[in-house]
């Protein structure tokens, strides 16, 4: 009977201790994620078509419940053959939960054009649109003396048609110097408005506009790292440089052997952690060595999660993305970073979202770590102290 209180006194004690930890953790990740209401989803998806096999549909199943497992719980129902019901309990982001279950990740890490390296081709675009503006108010004159005609058109008229100067859409960065006081430019050329990428696009897409610059440029978009209380959502946008993988190979989604959520040591903030395998770890050491001091745009699915600057050539294969990210938006790019690419397409036929009751989590688990510890602490008592023959 003493064997057995000492054993209960134990596993109180380890509960406590091992509770304690867990619940350090969980408000650590508190700090970093929205306090959203939770639901519990229900999504209706076809994966593939009649005429895949029984095995990849099986495989891209598992990748789904794998992504989702990660920081939900998860269970699946097959309807038919191609068609699944899948119920989820306890989500915060709805839309995510559907890029989960339906959507790939392609990673790609590529160089990227600074302002100062395509000046020249900036200012020529504002040189046609300025040719354009003169031309809808009847004057083909360049010498710039019907300018204030230009200001009776209403900005918002000249964003649809495509003739406001690129700084009314684009809020260029300027040069900086770095602490030992060199002139240094950002990766990122500006900031776009979300509501204006629209008439941006279409100004950069026109060909004679796209001939203006260099032909391995394209334009790609990022979250913008800002904490500001600017209602008027804003993105980053980056000039890219489309390198040939086979001349400049990059670590792409075949080469990470691990990727998981982890925390700067200095803010606490969260950042993705990631390892590429012997191939993969060649690929980013030749290219961060040809890249010291310049950045490296890191995208997923065409947008950038970052864009850092190498301060040396970096072996061994090790990868951090830091970012203004979520601990949410964190966990679901890793899984789905670690499950890889989705074996079949996968579509979404239905979605219902209902409002989660509180659930009884943290109860259970000190239930169930005062269990484990009362056990494992009466075990060890016997190889202590084994039991006295009569």
């Amino acid at each position: 009977m003493k064997r057995i209180g000492i054993s209960i006194l134990i596993g109180v004690g380890c509960s406590l201790i091992a509770f304690l930890f867990i619940q350090i953790r969980q408000n650590k990740l508190k700090k970093y994620t929205s306090n959203k209401p939770q639901y519990n989803a229900e999504l209706k998806i076809k994966i593939g078509n009649a005429a895949d096999n029984k095995r990849s549909i099986v495989t891209t199943l598992s990748q789904i419940k794998k992504r989702i497992e990660f920081n939900a719980d998860v269970s699946a129902e097959q309807i038919d053959k191609n068609n699944f019901r899948i119920s989820v309990k306890r989500i915060s982001d709805t839309v995510a939960i559907k890029k989960l279950a339906s959507e790939s990740i392609e990673l790609k890490f590529l160089e990227t054009f600074l302002i100062n390296e395509i000046e020249n081709s900036l200012t020529a675009v504002e040189k046609e649109l300025d040719q354009r503006r003169k031309q809808i108010n009847g004057s083909s004159d360049s010498s710039g003396k019907y300018d204030f005609l230009l200001e009776d058109v209403d900005i918002e008229t000249k964003k649809k048609n495509g003739t406001c100067r690129l700084n009314q859409l684009i809020s260029f960065f300027s040069a900086f110097q770095d602490p030992n006081g060199r002139l240094r430019y950002a990766a990122v050329l500006g900031t776009v408005k979300t509501r204006d990428t629209f008439y941006l696009n279409n100004i950069l897409n026109e060909e004679n506009i796209r001939n203006k610059f260099p032909p391995d440029l394209a334009f790609v978009y990022g979250k913008q790292n800002d904490n500001s209380k600017d209602k008027d959502s804003a993105l980053n946008i980056y000039a890219i440089k489309l390198i040939d993988p086979k001349l400049y190979p990059f670590p792409t989604n075949d080469n990470v052997e691990s990727c998981e959520l982890d925390f700067e040591p200095l803010t606490g903030k969260p950042i993705i952690r990631m390892k590429f395998d012997v191939e993969g770890s060649n690929f980013w050491y030749v290219m961060t060595k040809r890249n010291v001091g310049k950045p490296i745009a890191m995208l997923a699915n065409d947008f950038v999660l970052a864009a850092p600057a190498p301060e040396e050539a970096i072996s061994g294969g090790d990868s951090r993305i830091a970012g203004d990210f979520t601990v949410e938006e964190v966990m679901n790019l890793t899984a789905m970073i670690r499950s890889g690419r989705l074996t079949l397409p996968v579509k979404i036929i239905e979605s219902k979202f209902t409002a989660s009751k509180k659930n009884l989590y943290s109860f259970w688990m000190f239930c169930l770590l005062f269990l484990l510890s009362s056990l494992l602490a009466y075990g060890i008592s016997f190889l202590i102290k084994p039991v006295s023959k009569p």
